[in-house]
């Protein structure tokens, strides 16, 4: 833990931050005023420990700062990425009005980093739906829901297997009681927009004694309330339980829920928005359920980088060409004082285990050099084998510390007098980007 000496106006609260933090980008602080009761609040992009106190405009803040009397306690309220600060910072400003507050410094009410999607006005109505707030009495025909333009808010058009399970559920009669309602969004102008049920629709216009269905009509006055991506979040999140199934978010819906937040608020993959988002729209409560889909997105991401640069990630088990590649420079780094290693970056965890048995295989007894050909199958994994590589090679150099040293033989295989060296450890790494194949049109053109 390190601490900091606070300035002379701070007469409580010392500085510091635990290791667990002390990577976050940004930070909450505020000022109280021990005689007054007067805060001042902000956020800071950067750490305690870089001389930053405030930036406040207030004059009256600014002055006792610069005293000497000892009159304020400091406090580090959280830490987080930019973009989760600065909009918490608005946020709590916002929710005590502080610009008009008599009890804040603050002469703003800050500005957020982008506009939050309204999470609990959309848990408002999704439970509103499910309790039938806006179901019409009758059921409304099939063949005038067809039309409708649709909402879509899951990665695919239609999936045809899941229309099929739907179809294959319904009464041979056509009795559509049990499916799910169809969930149309009503604005002012009279345009109605299907927000979801679009597969139960699908399947019961197939069937040929299916006539109508029942529709939840969202009217203008709340439609208007609802920005075009809240609309998405409530299609997403609308998982009402029907005797004809409904077909559940997939694990696209959720990467690419994740990637459109970073491509359009830019945010971290792993911001505390896209948590409460993955709680409060797919179910996932905890980091357990959440962090597998953060490599995935991230993945996706940088790849639709790459493709827009005409470029795509190499991943060695892909084709015979790059399989090749790497085969010839292992081949060529090979010789009788070398042992080369196919390493896989997802593979950290087991670095330790490989290398021992080559090591110690009796083949490779008097080899001294040791050569790892790594390839990152995946962006994430290039990610996390940069983060957790000095550990690695601090556990790769004990490993060196506990065998004895090697004897270095002739090209006969005949020791040299004196020649007994340690182990060296080289890493080469595979090129993890190449220019996308052109398709047989791309060429021809």
């Amino acid at each position: 833990m390190k601490k900091i000496n606070r300035p002379l106006c701070v007469k409580e609260g010392e500085i510091f931050i635990a290791k667990n933090v002390y990577n976050h980008e940004a930070y909450i602080y505020r000022f109280i005023n021990l005689l007054t009761g007067m805060i001042y609040l902000g956020y800071h992009l950067g750490d305690p420990f870089d001389e930053y106190w405030h930036s406040s405009t207030c004059e009256e803040f600014a002055k006792l700062f610069a005293s000497s009397k000892p009159i304020f306690r400091y406090e580090i309220m959280t830490y987080g990425t930019k973009f989760d600060m600065q909009n918490e910072e608005h946020q709590m400003l916002k929710e005590v009005d502080a610009r008009n507050n008599p009890l804040y410094y603050n002469k703003s009410n800050g500005n957020p980093a982008f506009k939050e999607d309204n999470i609990d006005l959309c848990v408002e109505i999704v439970n509103d739906i499910k309790l039938g707030k806006y179901r019409k009495e009758e059921k409304e025909l099939i063949k005038d829901l067809i039309p409708l333009e649709r909402l879509q808010a899951r990665s695919e058009d239609y999936d045809s297997k899941h229309v099929n399970e739907i179809y294959k559920r319904l009464p041979t009669n056509g009795n559509t009681d049990d499916c799910e309602d169809i969930i149309i969004w009503e604005d002012y102008d009279g345009s109605r927009i299907i927000g979801d049920g679009n597969h139960t629709l699908k399947a019961t216009s197939r069937h040929k004694h299916c006539v109508d269905l029942f529709t939840s009509c969202i009217p203008p006055e709340v439609t208007s309330t609802v920005t075009f991506n809240e609309r998405i979040l409530i299609g997403k999140m609308f998982n009402k339980q029907s005797k004809i199934i409904k077909k559940p978010n997939s694990e696209e819906d959720i990467v690419n829920t994740l990637v459109d937040h970073k491509v359009r608020l830019g945010l971290d993959f792993d911001s505390q928005y896209n948590k409460k988002v993955l709680s409060a729209v797919f179910g996932l409560h905890n980091n357990d359920m959440r962090k597998k889909y953060i490599p995935k997105a991230e993945n996706k991401w940088k790849k639709q980088i790459l493709d827009d640069n005409g470029l795509t990630w190499i991943n060695y088990k892909d084709s015979d060409e790059d399989r090749q590649v790497k085969v010839t420079l292992m081949d060529n780094l090979r010789d009788k004082d070398t042992i080369v290693l196919d390493i896989t970056s997802g593979m950290t965890n087991k670095i330790d285990v490989y290398l021992n048995k080559a090591l110690t295989c009796k083949v490779n007894e008097n080899k001294h050099k040791i050569v790892m050909v790594v390839n990152h199958p995946q962006p994430s994994d290039k990610k996390k084998w940069n983060k957790e590589w000095p550990t690695i090679e601090e556990r790769i150099n004990t490993l060196f510390s506990k065998m004895k040293d090697v004897q270095v033989n002739d090209k006969e295989g005949n020791p040299i007098p004196k020649m007994i060296v340690s182990r060296t450890l080289d890493v080469e790494y595979m090129k993890t980007q190449k220019a996308k194949s052109k398709t047989k049109d791309e060429s021809d053109s």
